[in-house]
């Protein structure tokens, strides 16, 4: 049983997800020290989604100078059989136990937290933790295979597919369009103009789709400032026109036509607040609009729907948000830009580089298509430049290099980004 148990959790998500639903207790202390090497190893190697067990003794081989040889000689071993093929069938089915076992132990905890202090909304914590586990088992349960129309996945891939990058010209010649499920990371300073640049690609995106996506709207997302001002500053980006013009537009009714006519309707672009909630109420609210496009501001902040604890800008968290935002993305079919704050390292950059992101050197960036920063220097002579580049990058288009930097006009009444040289 425990070489069976040890199979199912050499894939690194099943031992994300279940490694905590086998205790200890359930198998012999020398699996549950392989499974502490499992941990070791998904660190060291992140890339890998399985476990290659040549790569696995290596690590072991380094890291085990303090064990006995009979340590050794018993981990070489356990090693060696791990390395015998186990049916199909039997990782399958043990992995539908573990998940059962997982999901008891979950809901056992949402229940004891909602008897302790009732802030939960149970009812919909459980839906969603088992909706969670039912795609669990439907994965774990079959292979999980490409199995469509090649020329529709080449498609999927095409430069001039998706919503184009249509806000300034570097971007829109070096960068493939946006597709459903691409998750994008939008780093820049604070008070640079982030929500003014979130507003700017709204605007270009959800012109386009008016045809690519009809009937779905984009949707924004708040943990920063208020769904009312963003709203103002997107009509003021729709209109391009600074506030003080807005009021008489606004009078007459031209503003309101405006943005109807630009954007395929008032209520195509959506702005709501999201403060202190956690990913499966962000989730609940997302089901609400089946939007194409979503984009939070500021991610970090939306609270982990785990047991972990910790405070909403710890690593753990961070990550973890990251990441179910990207998952949601590519399960509800829609593209995810979340925002972060450039941290101290890249204050005063033009372009900042990947590592400059608050709380988190890697982790994070993981979980992106595309890191899209914005950089700008403290001299007042500066301040309406802008940086724009992109550190990490998997959407360059065909012959383009990935790692982009241009510089640009920040007109901020209008709201209009103007490239210096193309």
């Amino acid at each position: 049983m425990d070489l069976h148990i040890m199979a199912v959790l050499a894939n690194r998500q099943r031992f994300k997800n279940l490694r905590d639903a086998v205790p200890d207790q359930m198998i012999s202390g020398d699996a549950a020290v392989m499974l502490q090497w499992y941990g070791a190893y998904f660190d060291t190697f992140p890339e890998h989604k399985d476990i290659d067990w040549g790569s696995m003794a290596s690590l072991v081989h380094m890291r085990s100078q303090r064990q006995t040889d009979e340590q050794k000689a018993m981990t070489a071993l356990l090693l060696r059989k791990l390395q015998e093929p186990v049916s199909p069938d039997i990782v399958n089915g043990l992995a539908g136990q573990l998940i059962e076992l997982d999901f008891a132990g979950k809901a056992g905890a949402l229940l004891e937290r909602y008897h302790n202090n009732g802030e939960l909304d149970i009812s919909y914590e459980l839906q969603m933790l088992a909706a969670k586990t039912t795609r669990m088992k439907a994965d774990g349960g079959k292979a999980n295979w490409a199995d469509g129309n090649i020329l529709d996945y080449l498609r999927l891939e095409e430069d001039e597919g998706g919503l184009q990058w249509d806000l300034l010209p570097s971007l829109r010649a070096n960068l493939r369009g946006v597709q459903l499920g691409d998750n994008i990371g939008l780093a820049a300073p604070t008070d640079k103009g982030k929500t003014s640049l979130i507003c700017a690609l709204v605007n270009v995106f959800q012109k386009q789709a008016k045809e690519l996506h009809p009937g779905r709207p984009s949707l924004i997302l708040v943990n920063e400032g208020t769904q009312e001002r963003v709203t103002n500053r997107m009509y003021g980006t729709v209109a391009g026109v600074a506030r003080d013009e807005l009021w008489k537009m606004a009078e007459s009714g031209e503003l309101q036509r405006v943005f109807a006519e630009e954007m395929g309707g008032r209520d195509m672009v959506r702005v709501a607040n999201i403060h202190g909630k956690n990913t499966a109420q962000v989730q609940r609210i997302i089901e609400q609009h089946n939007p194409h496009l979503v984009v939070t501001d500021m991610t970090g902040r939306i609270r982990a729907s785990s047991n972990k604890g910790g405070a909403a800008n710890d690593f753990s968290q961070l990550e973890e948000v990251w990441n179910d935002m990207r998952e949601m993305a590519a399960i509800q079919q829609f593209a995810h830009m979340g925002t972060v704050q450039v941290s101290v390292e890249g204050f005063n950059q033009m372009h900042p580089p990947l590592s400059a992101v608050q709380n988190s050197k890697t982790g994070i960036q993981t979980t992106w298509d595309l890191g899209l920063f914005m950089g700008a220097l403290t001299n007042p002579d500066t301040q309406d430049l802008r940086g724009i580049s992109t550190p990490k990058n998997k959407l360059a288009r065909a012959g383009r290099k990935s790692h982009q930097m241009l510089t640009a006009h920040f007109d901020a009444g209008p709201n209009v980004w103007t490239e210096y040289s193309v």
